[in-house]
């Protein structure tokens, strides 16, 4: 699971009266999903989630339009992003307390899902963020930045 930043291109083998743009990722087609709210133009950058990787093709999600003057720094913060989102990635796959990843619709932030008691999660992840949504459903984030260490501060105030 990682965001792409693309440009898009017209599609010349699309037929029909709107032909779908596409655009490409280390030599492979990234086709936007067919259940897509959004249908960039050609000539478009956006932030894209990568939907489904194929060995031909990429289907992608676009959900945020980039202006071409702030591409460099938005490469950054997607280069950063995908980062932490591989090392969470890598605690659902080695720690049973969690599930699956999890986003802030508000921020895009990813979050560790966990649905183990509140005691047992402040015992074993105590350097953690930790949300209670409801009873049943928790969100964890590790400390992987300044911001997230500025969180984890206030929360144990």
């Amino acid at each position: 699971m990682v965001n792409l930043i693309l440009e898009f291109k017209k599609n010349k083998k699309s037929k029909g009266n709107n032909p779908r743009p596409i655009a490409f990722h280390n030599k492979k087609v990234c086709l936007v999903t067919e259940d897509s709210d959004i249908l960039p133009k050609p000539g478009e950058i956006w932030e894209c989630f990568l939907w489904v990787e194929k060995d031909k093709y990429n289907l992608v999600k676009p959900f945020k339009k980039i202006d071409k003057k702030d591409l460099s720094e938005e490469q950054k913060r997607v280069k950063q992003f995908n980062k932490e989102l591989k090392k969470l990635e890598k605690l659902v796959e080695t720690e049973d307390d969690f599930k699956k990843i999890v986003f802030d619709k508000e921020t895009n932030k990813p979050y560790l899902f966990s649905g183990e008691p509140m005691p047992e999660l402040k015992k074993n992840y105590s350097d953690y963020i930790i949300i209670k949504k409801s009873f049943e459903e928790k969100w964890l984030r590790p400390i992987l930045n300044s911001e997230d260490r500025k969180a984890f501060q206030r929360q144990v105030l």
